[in-house]
């Protein structure tokens, strides 16, 4: 029995706390910037999928010519076939008897040649 009310209590107050909301350290609310959403568990917020945190708020990510939002949806990276140089995405480019790879240079010689320098020979 006397388990039981322990019980009830603990929920009840579980259950006021998450009702109060999510506060600061210093006691106040937190509230989620706009293009943001609350984390999970009452520990603050995050930007949404496209955005990122900058001086407390949420700015779109730019996304450049040949490029798609990464997977997490906090970055950007180059399609296939194309390389990050600084904020843009260039074409690689491929040598005679050579085919398109994600390793190295973005190339790699055919089969029955090797590479020397940027071509294959």
């Amino acid at each position: 029995m006397r388990m039981t009310r322990l019980r009830q209590a603990l929920i009840l107050l579980l259950s006021l706390t998450f009702a109060a909301g999510v506060a600061s350290a210093e006691g106040n609310p937190v509230v989620a910037p706009r293009d943001a959403h609350m984390k999970r568990y009452g520990s603050g917020w995050e930007c949404d999928r496209g955005y990122r945190e900058v001086d407390n708020a949420c700015a779109v990510i730019e996304v450049p010519a040949n490029a798609l939002l990464g997977s997490r949806g906090r970055d950007w990276e180059c399609a296939r076939g194309f390389r990050r140089v600084d904020q843009s995405c260039v074409a690689v480019k491929i040598p005679p008897n050579a085919y398109l790879d994600t390793h190295g240079p973005g190339w790699r010689c055919d089969r029955g040649y090797r590479q020397v320098d940027q071509s294959c020979v």
